[in-house]
């Protein structure tokens, strides 16, 4: 079962991975006790991806090309590509360590996606907890 965000922008949270509250890392304000967030500036949103993409580094890219390639995921399955793949010996601790910046890196992006497409507009949705 997973928990979803709804409201101007809205989508799923990563099951295992993703906080209900990880808005918050891009300047959102939890507004009422069930998490409705208030995104009123653009500027920390461009800040977060912008520290998504520093702490992401290469495995961005990488992590790119595995979920271009596949519907599903898990750990094992991660670290099993990339060392068949890639030649990087990694464990499913470092894998979930990226995969958390990777899911806020589309939360992000999204609420960007936001702010261009509706200039002048606060940001609103609510996040099941």
């Amino acid at each position: 079962m997973g928990r979803y965000y709804s409201g101007d922008i809205e989508g799923k949270f990563w099951f295992g991975v993703q906080g209900s509250d990880d808005a918050e890392f891009f300047g959102a304000e939890e507004r009422r006790d069930n998490i409705q967030y208030v995104v009123y500036d653009v500027k920390p949103v461009i800040e977060g991806i912008n520290e998504c993409i520093e702490e992401l580094g290469d495995w961005r890219e990488m992590l790119d090309l595995f979920f271009k390639e596949h519907n599903g995921y898990n750990d094992e399955m991660i670290v099993k590509e990339w060392e068949e793949k890639y030649k990087i010996i990694t464990y499913p601790e470092t894998v979930l360590k990226y995969l958390k910046w990777y899911a806020r890196l589309s939360l992000g992006n999204q609420m960007l996606e936001y702010f261009e497409n509706n200039e002048g507009s606060d940001l609103y949705f609510e996040a099941e907890t």
